[in-house]
């Protein structure tokens, strides 16, 4: 989302700047991340003005999360306004926005070196891009933030589970907390 919402606001800002978007993702190798769009997130999209399309949308919406702390014994319910979507088509559609101007390159970033000059060079795919500027928005473990910055990755395991619902519950959603497992 930040990558495409980045060339999109530049390609308006600056007509005569040449914008690269490298997007790894595809319908075979979706990201492995979720497809819950907080409140916070919802917010930019407005500020933007943009209006979610309910192709991008999945059932069920969320009203209310589980959450387990195991320790403790303690089940609670929290509200949260989550919308429930297919990530991989969110990310298709934000891309869409892109405009034409802006070069779309579908394949992943292997790795970012500086030359002499002080330029980037990217190899992505099977072609090489030198670039006067780059913006790393390709997530938690961000090739442009592991080869240029030295502050350490904090990384958490989050684990998604399906169970099939037999009909003894409304279909829910819940969190599990364990100090064994992290912090």
């Amino acid at each position: 989302p930040a990558g495409s919402t980045l060339a999109r606001e530049l390609a308006r800002a600056r007509a005569d700047m040449k914008i690269i978007l490298i997007d790894g993702q595809s319908a075979d190798t979706p990201k492995p991340c979720g497809g819950l769009l907080a409140p916070d997130a919802q917010k930019a999209l407005a500020q933007f003005g943009l209006t979610m399309p309910t192709s991008v949308l999945s059932d069920p919406q969320i009203f209310a999360v589980e959450t387990i702390d195991i320790p403790r014994r303690h089940v609670r319910y929290y509200q949260r306004n989550y919308l429930n979507m297919d990530r991989y088509a969110f990310d298709s559609w934000l891309l869409s926005l892109v405009p034409k101007s802006v070069s779309v390159i579908s394949a992943r970033c292997r790795s970012v070196e500086r030359d002499e000059d002080g330029k980037f060079l990217l190899s992505v795919g099977e072609q090489t891009i030198k670039a006067r500027a780059i913006v790393g928005a390709d997530g938690a473990s961000s090739i442009v933030r592991k080869r240029f910055f030295d502050k350490p990755i904090k990384k958490y395991v989050a684990i998604q589970q399906h169970f099939k619902n037999d009909g003894q519950r409304v279909p829910f959603y819940s969190c599990i907390f364990d100090p064994v497992t992290s912090d």
